[in-house]
């Protein structure tokens, strides 16, 4: 059951599933396979992401639940390729995810050399998208999550060493869908002893660059908690910096719901 892990939906999973949707959908937009998209001075393209983002409970979802995915905004040039896609559960469960991806080259072999880019012969429209303004609101939050990040100096809670097998997606770029696992064994290394019955409710991950296989990504957390009061919950902020030059790569907001055991 890759779809699932100890707590429910697997966020990875998710992410992975979404984005494939989300990168066939510009395709069909395009009117051009992923393999042939083209930057204006004729380096290969890619659609990288930089904002992931999902609302709902996690442990909603459990095994033989039946669910389907729904396209409900399509990636557009007009709102700098931002989708929404929602899973939907027959029992009237939904986890709300986004995805933003902006145009990328590689300007040398590095990963570290990964660049925004144009792509050529982009379709030509006026039409109006009512979806711009959340576009740009998480273009906002995209600047702002880069200014909060740690100092470089803080050690970090967990670090991680890139491997090809492991972390490198097809096209040989560190996988965006991988951050869920780094950060959320991040989140869990920094709060002590994580409450029963905690449960992933909402994660937001920006995205500022790559790392190439053997480079080693550290990541710190904070956490800010209120298990005294109902609803009790708990938030985390992260920022992740690849070791060989303490460039941020990423940073991660996630909100956590804490439901008291029964008896408790």
């Amino acid at each position: 059951m890759p779809h699932l892990n100890s707590r429910g939906l697997s966020a990875s999973w998710l992410m992975k599933e979404v984005g494939h949707l989300h990168w066939l959908a510009i395709a069909e937009e395009l009117d051009t396979a992923p393999s042939q998209w083209v930057d204006d001075r004729g380096r290969r393209c890619f659609a990288s992401v930089v904002t992931a983002t999902l609302s709902g409970s996690l442990t909603d979802y459990v095994e033989d639940t039946l669910c389907q995915f729904r396209m409900v905004v399509r990636p557009c040039a007009e709102t700098s390729w931002l989708s929404q896609i929602d899973l939907e559960s027959v029992d009237g469960n939904r986890i709300c995810v986004e995805i933003m991806t902006v145009f990328a080259s590689l300007e040398g072999h590095s990963n570290t050399s990964l660049v925004r880019s144009d792509i050529a012969s982009l379709p030509s429209t006026t039409d109006y998208d009512p979806n711009k303004t959340r576009a740009q609101n998480l273009r906002n939050l995209f600047h702002q999550e880069r200014k909060r990040a740690h100092d470089p100096e803080t050690p970090p809670h967990v670090s991680y060493r890139i491997a090809t097998n492991d972390h490198l997606n097809g096209v040989g770029l560190v996988y965006f869908a991988r951050f869920q696992n780094f950060f959320g064994n991040a989140e869990e290394n920094a709060i002590p002893e994580m409450p029963k019955g905690t449960s992933l409710v909402a994660r937001r991950v920006h995205y500022y660059g790559n790392m190439d296989a053997g480079d080693t990504l550290d990541i710190v957390t904070d956490v800010t908690t209120n298990v005294e009061n109902l609803p009790a919950w708990l938030m985390t902020y992260s920022s992740a910096r690849r070791r060989s030059d303490s460039a941020l790569i990423a940073a991660c907001e996630s909100s956590y719901r804490v439901v008291p055991s029964l008896g408790a």
